[in-house]
């Protein structure tokens, strides 16, 4: 997958699951989903708060 935009982002995240199992419904990320994003969207593309 490629992320072609190319101007800075405001990301929120509200809900963290320490893994699959504990995922209670649709909306919480792991930490491989987390870095997934971050990863795609660049550090250096992501407004630090």
């Amino acid at each position: 997958m490629s992320y072609n935009e190319n101007f800075p982002h405001g990301l929120m995240f509200h809900r963290f699951c320490r893994s699959k199992k504990q995922n209670s419904g649709v909306g919480p990320l792991n930490k491989n989903d987390f870095e997934k994003i971050i990863n795609l969207v660049g550090r250096d593309r992501i407004i630090k708060s």
